[in-house]
């Protein structure tokens, strides 16, 4: 439900209000700055900080989605290079790209030639902003502290990060933004926002008195409020059971939190780690086998080709294809940015006996590990640091069947993978990556 523009001021504050609970303060200074009439833009940059799980996503989100303000929302993870990240704010202008756009120069002419409304404040919103100074170039920070100045343009940017802005400053071009500082929830107002998420069967009371037990639990060991909230949904029905068997009433406060009190602090053990219990785990797999057995060969080719990947695990998966369907004594032609000279006689002799034959009819070979990183390395945009987020997405591939392990559980010093997709299903991930396979197949028709 959107606002009608009818409404006053005063009544959208209260439906924000209700929205965005504990968090009157904020919006009030929000409001002060973002609006949606036809007035210029107050500031150039707003910088909101705050610890993890205070809110400041939801609030700017609900804000402007409500208030129907012009804007690009962009996830600094999500669109990890300065071309994904020009791309989507000039799309969310109304700019009709025919192709990329690679430089701050670039992108600031096409965005004067956007179809953005010259009265009405344009807001370009960059959730975790702290990705600007670590992934991406060094003038890309400065310039959107000033894009308004630059392209003459009616825009506020919005950063919104976990850190403060202390650690964002540079050497030169920055301009101090506007801050405005998100605190953390208390204990009060934790369980108040725990308590909308109350189930129909039950009363609010009920649930509100169960996730009072909760923080009291888990209050030392978290305090972010998502994680709270899916530790009160999954040991709810826990709760739940003497009420429902009858042994204990719904009013008796001080035999329920005996009931519950030894489960909690077991699981306190495994807060962050999202973990389910067994009867869950039971209840999800029956769910799967009975919705495999309804699916046709067909349906099951479409599903894997419409599953979403990371933006790493893209680039493995086809790190992986080419390894699996390239002979390795062609890597250094492929991978490499400098040529190796003239080819002798043998590769020469090997290269001519292989074009005889399409790998891809011959099936996948198994590769190592080593070589495997070696032409990730080699493929990813921008480059990549070495990091053990990247080795535990080749797992997840694994879990996912879109690689194989042929290697033996007690080999690990060379682990062996084998690519398992299909020609057509790499050839979309490369489309998605904007990466042309004709460069890096040594087979490609």
């Amino acid at each position: 439900m959107k606002m009608d523009i009818s409404m006053t001021e005063e009544e959208s504050i209260d439906i924000l209000n209700k929205l965005c609970p504990c968090r009157e303060n904020v919006i009030q200074k929000l409001l002060c700055y973002m609006t949606n009439e036809d007035t210029p833009a107050t500031t150039n940059s707003l910088f909101l900080y705050g610890n993890t799980g205070s809110g400041k996503s939801h609030v700017v989100k609900t804000m402007v989605d409500r208030l129907q303000i012009c804007h690009s929302y962009i996830n600094c993870i999500e669109h990890f290079t300065c071309r994904h990240l020009y791309h989507k704010i000039l799309k969310d202008a109304g700019y009709p790209l025919s192709k990329t756009c690679q430089s701050m120069m670039e992108f600031c002419r096409l965005l004067k030639l956007s179809d953005l409304n010259s009265n009405k404040t344009f807001y370009i919103i960059l959730d975790k902003a702290e990705r600007l100074r670590t992934n991406m170039e060094s003038h890309l920070l400065p310039a959107f502290m000033r894009l308004g100045e630059l392209t003459g343009l009616n825009i506020c940017v919005i950063f919104i990060t976990d850190i403060v802005l202390e650690k964002f400053f540079l050497s030169n071009g920055f301009i101090l933004p506007i801050t405005i500082h998100f605190p953390d929830y208390t204990k009060s107002e934790i369980v108040n926002i725990m308590a909308l998420d109350a189930p129909k069967s039950y009363g609010e009371e009920i649930y509100k008195r169960y996730c009072q037990t909760v923080v009291d639990v888990f209050y030392l060991a978290c305090r972010e409020t998502n994680e709270l909230r899916h530790l009160a949904m999954i040991n709810f029905e826990k709760y739940c059971e003497p009420i429902e068997s009858g042994r204990i009433k719904a009013t008796e406060i001080n035999k329920l939190w005996q009931n519950i009190a030894p489960h909690l602090r077991k699981a306190v053990k495994t807060v962050y780690l999202r973990q389910v219990s067994s009867e869950q785990w039971k209840k999800l797999e029956m769910a799967e086998k009975e919705q495999h057995s309804l699916l046709t060969p067909a349906d099951e080719t479409k599903i894997k080709n419409q599953v979403e990947l990371p933006y790493y695990s893209k680039y493995m998966l086809l790190a992986a294809y080419f390894a699996s369907y390239n002979p390795a004594n062609t890597d250094r032609r492929f991978f490499t940015k400098k040529t190796a000279g003239r080819m002798s006689k043998r590769a020469k002799a090997s290269a001519k006996a292989a074009k005889n034959l399409d790998k891809k009819f011959l099936g996948p070979k198994p590769f190592q590990l080593d070589r495997l990183m070696a032409i990730f390395y080699s493929i990813v945009e921008g480059g990549a640091s070495s990091s053990a987020n990247i080795l535990s997405q080749l797992s997840s591939l694994v879990t996912l069947q879109l690689l194989a392990k042929t290697s033996n559980d007690d080999q690990v010093d060379t682990p062996k993978y084998k690519c398992l997709v299909s020609f057509d299903f790499a050839l979309s991930i490369a489309k998605q990556l904007d990466l042309d396979m004709g460069e890096y197949l040594y087979e490609y028709t």
